[in-house]
C-alpha cells in the first residue's frame, strides 16, 4: 500500500473528516480512539493472564512476570521511538494544533498490545476458529483506533499505517527475542522523497 503524502492522503483525511462515516464527530471520533486503544491494552492483559504458565504458585508468577515484563519494555521502545520520530519529522497535524502528526501514538500503541495479544493468542487452549476470529479482530483494532483519529482530524492515513508498522514490528520483535516465540508477521516501512512529496510504502505479511 503506497500513499502519496500531499495528494491521495490529504483528500482522504480531508474526506474523513467532512463526511465522518463511522464515528458521526470529530469529538466522538477522538473518545472512540481513546477507548479503542485502552480495549487493545486490556485484551493484552487479558491474554497474557489467561496463556498457560506452568502449575506451581512461584513457576506460574515468575513466567507471568516475565511475559508481561517483556511485553510493558515493547510498549516502552514503541512510544519511545514514534514520539522520537514525531519530533524529527514534524509533521502538522490536519487540524493545525501541533507539529507531532507522524506517526500516530494512538496506532503504534494499539498495534503493539495487539500484536503481543496476538502472540498470546497461540497459546490459549482455543478451538482454531477462536484463535482465528481472535487474530482477526485483534489485527483489526489498531486499524480502527487509527480510522477514529483521521476522523478526528489529528492524522493522516499514513501516520496511521506507519503506526501501526511500528507497534506491529516491536510486539513481534520482543516475542520472538526474549519469550522464545517465533512470529509469522512480517512487516516492512519505506519511506522516501519523490518530488514535492513524500511517499510511504507497507507491506505486510504473515
Amino acid at each position: 500500500m503506497v500513499l502519496q503524502v500531499d495528494d491521495m492522503d490529504t483528500e482522504i483525511s480531508e474526506w474523513a473528516t467532512d463526511a465522518m462515516p463511522v464515528f458521526g464527530s470529530a469529538d466522538d471520533a477522538g473518545r472512540a480512539s481513546d477507548r479503542l486503544s485502552q480495549f487493545g491494552h486490556g485484551l493484552y492483559l487479558l491474554t497474557a493472564l489467561s496463556t498457560p504458565s506452568g502449575d506451581e504458585g512461584t513457576v506460574w508468577a515468575n513466567n507471568k512476570l516475565k511475559g508481561i515484563g517483556v511485553g510493558l519494555a515493547a510498549m516502552a521502545v514503541s512510544y519511545g521511538t514514534t514520539d522520537a520520530l514525531k519530533g524529527a519529522t514534524g509533521r502538522t497535524r490536519p487540524d493545525g494544533s501541533d507539529r507531532r502528526s507522524f506517526p500516530s501514538c494512538h496506532a503504534s500503541t494499539t498495534a503493539v498490545a495487539t500484536m503481543l495479544a496476538s502472540q498470546n493468542v497461540e497459546h490459549l487452549r482455543l478451538p482454531a476458529w477462536g484463535k482465528t476470529s481472535l487474530h482477526v479482530g485483534l489485527a483489526a483494532l489498531p486499524y480502527a483506533t487509527g480510522w477514529a483519529r483521521v476522523e478526528a482530524n489529528k492524522h493522516y492515513p499514513s501516520d496511521i499505517l506507519v503506526g501501526v508498522a511500528l507497534g506491529n514490528f516491536f510486539g513481534a520483535f520482543f516475542t520472538d527475542a526474549f519469550l522464545g516465540i517465533d512470529s509469522t508477521v512480517s512487516i516492512a516501512v519505506t519511506v522516501e522523497p519523490s518530488n514535492q512529496a513524500l511517499v510511504v510504502g507497507l507491506r505486510w505479511t504473515f
